[in-house]
């Protein structure tokens, strides 16, 4: 069973683990850092991982920003672990509390060159 929680400062360096693929290496760089994770576990509580089994397996982070809107940054699910409703499960957790903070735009960037990512978000309802 997968649970949906939200994340701690110990969670950030499997996070930065799971960081580890092409769709989310930053342009010019390294892999996101273990750094980057933990400037995210704050007071926004919009940083969120799935956890199977006491290992994290996936996690959704974004922030609030001006003029009632959501930022959804990162969203990963372990490979071998896709296709089972655990980033259905992030983003619902994600949309819950922007609907709390009464943030009711989510703005999101996805790989174009990707389209199983895109058809990801358009079944989680995004245009």
């Amino acid at each position: 069973m997968v649970r949906i929680r939200l994340a701690k400062i110990e969670d950030c360096k499997n996070c930065s683990e799971l960081s580890r693929i092409e769709e989310l290496r930053p342009a010019g760089s390294d892999f996101i850092s273990e750094e980057y994770f933990r400037g995210f576990v704050d007071e926004d509580e919009m940083f969120f991982v799935a956890e199977k089994e006491r290992e994290i397996v996936g996690y959704i982070l974004g922030e609030p920003m001006k003029g009632n809107l959501a930022h959804l940054g990162l969203l990963t699910v372990n490979s071998n672990l896709r296709g089972r409703g655990i980033g259905k499960k992030l983003v619902e957790a994600f949309r819950e509390k922007c609907d709390e903070k009464k943030l009711s735009y989510l703005l999101l960037y996805a790989p174009k060159f990707n389209e199983n990512t895109l058809e990801f978000y358009r079944r989680c309802g995004f245009k």
